[in-house]
Parts: structure tokens; C-alpha cells; sequence
């Protein structure tokens, strides 16, 4: 089965999210997990962002309506993680 726009950019999502979550890990423990910093909304934001990915993946092979319900729920709780990952990180400057 070929792949369309959306599993390109799902695939893209992954590969980008997974780098962006070791890194906030990493921060995450580094500043000892305190929640102004943001790096810990960061995490969250881009656990969800691959979870999500990771649903829009498998909507390739078996569409259905609860994968469609989970990926349209993680954009919009991702969207507030974004939202809170940066206002942490702003308040750090």
C-alpha cells in the first residue's frame, strides 16, 4: 500500500517528535522536573504528537471512527500542551 501526504508527514511527525522528546527528557531531569521551566510540557506535547502520529498511521491500514476520534482529540489537547510549553519557557526569559 503506497503512502499518501498524511502518512509522509505522519512519518515525519515521528521522526521529529521522537528527537524532540529525548531531548525534553533530558532537560526534564536535568532542571530536577520543575514545571516553570516548560521542559516537562514539552515531554507531554511531544508524547502526544507521536501518539497521534502514531493513530494517523494506523488509520492507513484500518480506517475507523475511533482512530479518527483519538487523532482529532490529540491535536486538540496537543494544541494546549503547545500553548503551555511555551508560556513556560517564556517565563524562563
Amino acid at each position: 500500500m503506497a503512502l499518501d501526504y498524511r502518512g509522509e508527514v505522519s512519518i515525519l511527525e515521528l521522526m521529529v517528535y521522537t528527537c524532540a522528546l529525548l531531548t525534553s527528557i533530558y532537560l526534564s531531569f536535568r532542571h530536577r522536573l520543575s514545571r516553570n521551566a516548560g521542559w516537562i510540557f514539552l515531554t507531554i506535547f511531544s508524547l502526544v504528537r507521536i501518539i497521534g502520529a502514531s493513530c494517523q498511521l494506523a488509520t492507513l491500514s484500518s480506517p475507523s471512527n475511533h482512530l479518527l476520534t483519538a487523532i482529532s482529540t490529540l491535536d486538540s489537547l496537543g494544541l494546549a500542551y503547545l500553548l503551555f510549553t511555551s508560556l513556560g519557557l517564556l517565563s524562563r526569559v
